[in-house]
């Protein structure tokens, strides 16, 4: 463990108490303004109160394999008049904010799970590129209008715990879900709103009720992780689009309820489907629901 002596170069002998410059493989705690000039990587990192991390150049790497917690009065600055600090997470981590928290640039390639929330510090074109697993729990991130949120391909987002509520990712910025990627709810759960999503892979479920006007396309289907439950997206006019070749859990007793679907390319096996407004297939498409599964259009309902 290696505590800030002063105020300084992150690289500087002289920062920190022992005259010893931390490895990756060590743990810090940061009590006064240290900077960062070079790509640096670390494993846990605690900033105290009248601590402040930050960079001293235009953009530097942030590596962490382990934990960030800011307590009260902390502050980690990611972005601080036209320098950088890029915040990189590499292996199986958590981030705690009681303190203060900006970001630029904000990579998950190993597993983050948030115990606090993120906003307010998205500004300046930031970024969020998720290539691993971020668990947001209960949490919510919050974009600015020009903050992009990143879903890459084989990265899983799981925004719930069991039987909790259901975690936002909300804002006026853009959220970019890649095709081969998946978002995952947990049991019980519902969710409060994700903006509008613009593709998704698949949509991983244990009796979910999404509540906000909520529509996306997806290159994949509908999967229960457990126990056969419910997915509820009715009542809300929302609009998904299955696109590509792809299929569903056939599973009985297994209810996916929406108003609009749309059908542009090959899907089957629904446990049981139920179309509340419209279902429209386009020419050449085709959807299939397994035998012996059920296939209920509401009343009122068209099939176009």
């Amino acid at each position: 463990m290696y505590t800030s002596a002063q105020a300084g170069d992150f690289n500087n002998i002289n920062t920190w108490v022992g005259g010893v410059v931390p490895t990756s493989v060590d743990d810090v705690i940061v009590e006064h303004n240290v900077y960062v000039r070079f790509n640096t990587s670390i494993k846990n990192v605690t900033i105290n109160s009248g601590g402040i991390l930050r960079s001293n150049a235009a953009s530097v790497n942030f590596t962490m394999t382990g934990n960030l917690n800011i307590q009260v009065g902390g502050e980690f600055r990611g972005i601080d008049i036209g320098n950088n600090l890029n915040l990189v997470f590499t292996g199986t981590s958590v981030f705690t904010n009681n303190g203060t928290a900006s970001f630029k640039n904000l990579t998950v390639n190993g597993t983050l799970t948030l115990n606090s929330s993120i906003g307010g510090g998205l500004l300046n074109t930031s970024s969020i590129n998720i290539n691993g697993t971020l668990n947001c729990q209960t949490n919510t991130i919050d974009l600015d209008a020009l903050s992009i949120f990143n879903l890459n391909s084989g990265a899983t987002l799981q925004t719930a715990v069991a039987n909790g509520v259901q975690a936002t990712i909300i804002g006026t910025g853009t959220e970019n879900f890649n095709a081969n990627a998946s978002y995952i709810f947990s049991t019980g759960c519902t969710n409060t709103g994700f903006g509008s999503i613009a593709e998704v892979n698949n949509i991983t479920l244990d009796a979910v009720t999404i509540t906000n006007t909520t529509s996306f396309a997806m290159n994949g289907g509908f999967y229960r992780s457990a126990t056969p439950n419910n997915f509820n997206v009715n009542g809300l006019s929302t609009t998904i689009t299955l696109q590509g070749n792809s299929s569903s859990s056939p599973i009985s007793g297994y209810v996916i309820r929406v108003d609009n679907l749309k059908v542009e390319g090959t899907h089957s096996s629904f446990g049981v489907l139920e179309i509340y407004q419209t279902l429209e297939i386009d020419p050449g498409a085709s959807l299939v629901v397994s035998g012996g599964r059920d296939f209920n259009m509401g009343s009122g309902a068209n099939i176009i």
